[in-house]
């Protein structure tokens, strides 16, 4: 195994197999959390099947036990995946001040990145019909997300828009990530 930074170890000690744990570099700095990945599988009512069908997919906790990713290299090409992993890799291109066109996915070697929802699905309205979304959401942001690997990341961008409340009234973004706000900012922010 690679030598990763002991927070990643412990989440994978301590999650389900099933549990999508990301993609990428876990010794990043730098952490991208979005939906859900963008792929399908077929919904039943059972969860226990679900969770069989989620070990054996990329990113999975069993996929990272077993040695089978490595960030180091990734031949994937840009236009073969979702939209959001080529905004990703922008937003790392312009991170990084990397001013080159590159046509793989190169953020992977120096981001890590992750989904709210464990369970995969093309769009957001298919994945909010998923009979154990709401379920497997709550669960996700009371366990997974405040592990210390999650909390270690010291840049963390989220593009997961709605699966986080961030009214005024209820704030999950704070609950979750720890963020809090100067007194001149929450003031703008209440104004």
């Amino acid at each position: 195994m690679i030598n990763y930074k002991r927070s990643f170890v412990e989440i994978l000690d301590n999650i389900e197999d099933y549990e999508n744990v990301g993609l990428g570099n876990p010794n990043s700095n730098i952490l991208f959390i979005g939906k859900e990945a963008a792929f399908e599988i077929e919904i039943n009512d059972e969860l226990k099947g679900i969770k069989e069908k989620l070990k054996n997919l990329h990113g999975s906790k069993l996929k990272w036990k077993s040695n089978e990713f490595d960030y180091s290299h990734n031949p994937t090409e840009l236009r073969n995946l979702s939209d959001t992993w080529k905004n990703y890799q922008q937003l790392y291109n312009y991170i990084f001040v990397n001013k080159q066109e590159n046509k793989y996915a190169t953020f992977l070697k120096e981001v890590f990145t992750t989904e709210m929802s464990n369970l995969p699905s093309k769009t957001t309205d298919k994945a909010k019909k998923n009979p154990f979304f709401k379920e497997e959401m709550q669960r996700r942001k009371e366990s997974f997300f405040k592990t210390d690997f999650i909390q270690s990341f010291p840049v963390v961008v989220l593009a997961c828009s709605d699966y986080i409340n961030n009214s005024q009234k209820k704030r999950e973004i704070d609950n979750i990530f720890g963020v809090r706000y100067n007194g001149e900012f929450k003031e703008t922010l209440s104004r």
